[in-house]
């Protein structure tokens, strides 16, 4: 005789329909969040690399007050990169801050290299700090004003540039122009 026999079984869990439907929910919701995660994730990368420049930026300019000396911001084609004349305006991968050393020659303080897929570019050769704290054209008095571009080649976001605006010789300030970028970069 079966004990159980006067029981009905109860079996607990998902049919294979309930299963299905859910793994259809759930790859409905993946599809429409995969968009905005990739445009958060892009915009976090803008503005990583442009605090970055902005931190190197600001380094350079305490440095050359704390040693009262000259101490350059720039971009370089090159990681070994240790003289003004290594500078140069454009696109490049490495930037280098370069302090003076005691012998009257120059130092890298610090290098960093932009993260791929961005890209990173200037419209000034250097930024070099004074002891005062104020970067001026080499061999002048005018302060400098320029820009540094950082951009990533895509169109989510449609705003795919964040530029650090150089002004007064040490007044920097990142902003995110208005247009769309139409995602390239120029």
């Amino acid at each position: 005789m079966n004990r159980n026999a006067g029981f009905a079984r109860r079996y607990r869990g998902f049919t294979l329909m309930e299963l299905m439907l859910s793994i259809a929910v759930l790859g409905i919701l993946t599809a429409l969040a995969v968009p905005s995660f990739t445009t958060m994730i892009n915009r976090n990368r803008l503005a990583s690399q442009s605090n970055e420049l902005l931190a190197a930026i600001q380094y350079a300019r305490m440095e050359a007050i704390r040693i009262s000396g000259r101490v350059t911001f720039c971009g370089a084609d090159s990681v070994d990169a240790a003289e003004d004349a290594d500078c140069s305006e454009g696109e490049h991968n490495f930037w280098v801050v370069l302090g003076s050393t005691s012998g009257g020659g120059q130092e890298q303080l610090r290098v960093f290299e932009v993260e791929q897929p961005l890209k990173v570019s200037t419209d000034l050769e250097q930024v070099t700090f004074n002891a005062d704290g104020l970067a001026r054209e080499p061999g002048t008095q005018t302060l400098v004003t320029g820009s540094i571009t950082v951009c990533l080649e895509t169109t989510r976001p449609a705003q795919n540039k964040r530029v650090l605006n150089i002004a007064s010789g040490s007044r920097v300030a990142v902003t995110t122009p208005e247009e769309s970028g139409g995602g390239v970069c120029e």
